[in-house]
């Protein structure tokens, strides 16, 4: 054997990030994508490649609830996700592998659950509900604003 081969030769067939262990943790969107939560992260996975395309890092308690901005119009370019922290924050994309904060809300207790719409006038509609017993709407005006 020369010195220029390796010894052992290996290749990745999977990478993995485990999913937070609560139902409403994932969600299936736009551009085939699956958003997860992963500890205080969000993974974005790719289907077709079996792969973890990007880990979302900004949250700073574990993440309860993932879900891609629903438009029965077009695909979306956004995933909220909220955490145990009361923490909300909008992502948006650009590539798989290129995401950013567009927005970051608050709610007073941990948020267990979100879903959103689209309204009539095409302003974002994001329903909460948290540990405080509490359901929240939040409206989105076109100037970006909440």
């Amino acid at each position: 054997m020369s010195q220029t081969e390796p010894l052992i030769s290996c290749k990745s067939h999977y990478i993995s990030i485990g999913c937070n262990r609560l139902a409403n943790c994932v969600s299936w969107g736009s551009h085939n994508l699956v958003a997860y939560g992963a500890a205080k992260s969000i993974a974005i996975y790719q289907p077709e490649t079996t792969s973890v395309a990007a880990t979302l890092h900004g949250h700073t308690a574990r993440v309860n609830c993932v879900r891609w901005v629903n438009s029965h119009r077009a695909a979306t370019d956004e995933i909220i996700s909220g955490a145990a922290n009361g923490e909300i924050i909008i992502w948006t994309y650009k590539s798989p592998e290129d995401w950013t904060i567009k927005a970051r809300l608050s709610e007073k207790a941990s948020v267990t659950s979100l879903d959103t719409i689209i309204d009539d006038n095409g302003n974002l509609v994001l329903a909460t509900t948290s540990l405080s017993k509490s359901v929240r709407l939040w409206k989105r005006s076109e100037d970006g604003t909440w």
